[in-house]
């Protein structure tokens, strides 16, 4: 076997999961925990340590199509930090009851009233292990 890496997450859970949804469609792999020097020298307050997930260079093409579904389907469960991969996130819901102020300067004002009186909701999150802040 020549082991290939196929992703890493900061959570040996996560790592779990893609290695049994791996086991499930017949790729052998293994997930080994490894220190990761760039994350230390970057941002001291994280842990330097992630969980690697290897699979045989032969099967990587049919284990990146499995890896693809699964982000899919956990990107749909819960939201994940495109940073670090972390699911520690904390999801605030932001309704806004108008839309943007710059309508009125681009549209006539029958458009801009009609778009600018639609109400929708955000989604924000933020990465209680990086704090990196994104959308959802």
């Amino acid at each position: 076997m020549k082991p290939v890496l196929l992703a890493c997450f900061d959570d040996e859970m996560t790592a779990t999961r893609l290695q049994q949804d791996l086991d499930a469609s017949d790729i052998d792999c293994v997930v080994q925990e490894e220190i990761k020097t760039y994350d230390v020298l970057i941002d001291l307050n994280r842990g330097g340590s992630c969980f690697a997930l290897y699979v045989d260079e032969k099967d990587y093409t049919k284990a990146k199509v499995v890896f693809e579904q699964f982000n899919k389907t956990r990107d749909e469960e819960n939201p994940w930090c495109p940073k670090c991969g972390s699911e520690d996130v904390t999801r605030t819901k932001v309704h806004h009851p108008h839309g943007p102020k710059w309508l009125w300067y681009i549209f006539d004002s029958a458009l801009a009233a009609h778009f600018y009186f639609q109400e929708y909701d955000e989604e924000d999150c933020h990465c209680n292990s990086c704090g990196h802040d994104f959308k959802r």
